[in-house]
């Protein structure tokens, strides 16, 4: 396998397992957390089924007793007294209504029997239908948020991670949400953070594996895309067999890299998904492939090799630093030496505690209108500055404004004549109101152009803010047009 490595033929496949020394839970974590808060007020264990809520409701039907009821009681002692005053739609310092304890029996009998049914799903490791329920249960948005801080990291990046990027590895795929191996490279590696696009943006990647540069594929999305993440069965359908740009990526790397998977367990959903899609494709003389995992008996590694040629590596349960040890062991037979921690923990805080602030311009098209949307990253969440929209006026004269400025060859005198001229066409597309706020930003943002397909070719660089072209007020860099940055990369800029 170490021969692979270092001829830079080998892939490795990582799993949730080796996010966790990063605080971050497992699969089966992140899925049981989702449920605990999709069912807030579930019941204690005490309450097991619609058969005992039956014979407790009794005791809450009647109005007077009913707040010292034994089943009310257990419940108040639970949640709280206040929180369930609060559940039963009490003021402060108040009993609640007969109804409103009604109200609250009803809610809590509701989400105990959803929590029921969910974990009985969980134990069957029956992952999509949880994901789908409790998204349908939060709604996409609180869904999407939970996910974003579940998979917050906790704690410094593993040594791990940094193993694996003194690693020659070829790619690295993972069915992670979370951006911990893209922070690895950025801090451990030359400072660049490579490729790492999502399952859904491959159909404009057809050169990533001719190029032969390192890149992170994200099989099953990024927390910081909700649109590019796979939860449930139809999703992943959409991935393993309506992706025809992830098949053929997925096929092109079966095909030509030995592949080391860790992280993994027989139970995980997307492990399962990656042998039953990708590895069981093709038979007999096929490259090698590995599986660090632990637990897995003697009969599921024989299973495992007849079905997918697939050649487990076990280590004893809950042993997961044997897992740790083996990233170490490669890395030491086949990378670079290991970077010790004074060395790296500028790099860190420059990559991870202070982004660049920015200011973000989006420049959209339907064919009749310009729509503009002006947006501040500056350490906290995105905040809107401005939007509003304008016509496509005069386009004749911008684009023959533009087209003078590409004669004027060596002559300084015209070209600077022509480039005001274009200048003042691109402000004339943009409203009044919006180049004002250009004009007011904080002089240390850098300003982030993110164009469409429909608004691309316009030189919006040269807007005339203030008297003076945009890009010569501020640092201007222009996003890849409807591709994201993690997709790309993006090289440290010095």
């Amino acid at each position: 396998m170490a021969s692979y490595v270092r001829a830079g033929k080998c892939a490795l496949f990582v799993g949730a397992g080796l996010s966790i020394n990063a605080g971050l839970p497992s699969w089966n974590g992140l899925m049981r957390g989702l449920v605990d808060t999709a069912t807030p007020w579930a019941a204690p264990p005490c309450f097991d089924g619609e058969r005992s809520f039956a014979a407790a409701g009794d005791g809450v039907a009647g109005s007077d007793g009913a707040w010292n009821a034994p089943a009310v009681r257990a419940l108040r002692a639970a949640f709280g007294d206040a929180a369930f005053a609060e559940l039963c739609g009490a003021r402060k310092g108040r009993r609640p209504s007969a109804d409103g304890l009604r109200r609250a029996w009803e809610a809590v009998r509701a989400d105990s029997l959803e929590r029921g049914e969910l974990e009985r799903l969980l134990r069957a490791s029956r992952h999509q239908e949880v994901g789908s329920r409790c998204r349908e249960l939060l709604g996409r948005e609180r869904f999407y948020a939970v996910v974003r801080d579940a998979l917050t990291p906790r704690r410094e990046l593993p040594k791990t991670h940094a193993d694996i990027v003194r690693t020659p590895y070829a790619c690295v795929v993972t069915t992670n949400f979370d951006d911990l191996l893209e922070r690895a490279y950025e801090r451990f590696g030359a400072g660049d953070a490579p490729p790492a696009p999502s399952s859904f943006e491959l159909d404009r990647h057809g050169t990533l594996l001719l190029h032969g540069a390192f890149f992170i594929l994200k099989a099953h999305g990024d927390a910081a895309s909700p649109e590019s993440m796979v939860f449930t069965a139809d999703e992943y359908r959409r991935v393993i067999h309506a992706n025809p740009a992830f098949q053929a990526v997925m096929n092109g790397i079966l095909l030509t890299h030995a592949l080391v998977f860790v992280g993994y367990s027989l139970s995980d959903v997307n492990f399962r998904l990656l042998l039953d899609s990708q590895l069981t494709t093709f038979r007999g003389g096929v490259p090698p492939r590995f599986a660090v995992m632990s637990g897995v008996g003697a009969a599921e590694r024989e299973l495992l090799w007849r079905t997918a040629k697939l050649r487990v590596l076990p280590y004893p349960e809950e042993r997961h630093e044997e897992a740790a040890r083996f990233l170490a062991a490669v890395a030491d037979a086949t990378g670079r030496p290991a970077k010790t921690a004074a060395a790296t923990a500028p790099r860190a805080r420059r990559a991870i505690e202070r982004p660049t602030p920015t200011a973000t311009l989006e420049i959209a098209s339907d064919g009749e209108r310009l729509d503009f949307d002006l947006s501040i990253l500056d350490g906290g969440p995105r905040r809107r500055v401005w939007a509003g929209a304008s016509t496509w006026k005069e386009f004749d004269r911008l684009r023959d404004a533009v087209a003078a400025t590409q004669d004027a060859g060596f002559d300084a005198g015209r070209l600077r004549r022509d480039v005001r001229r274009a200048a003042s066409a691109v402000a004339h597309l943009a409203p009044a109101e919006l180049r004002r706020r250009l004009r007011t930003l904080p002089k240390d943002l850098v300003l982030e152009l993110a164009t469409t397909t429909a608004t691309e070719a316009v030189p919006w660089e040269w807007m005339s803010v203030g008297g003076a072209p945009l890009a010569l007020r501020r640092a201007v860099v222009r996003r890849p047009t409807e591709t994201s940055h993690a997709a790309r990369g993006r090289r440290r800029v010095n």
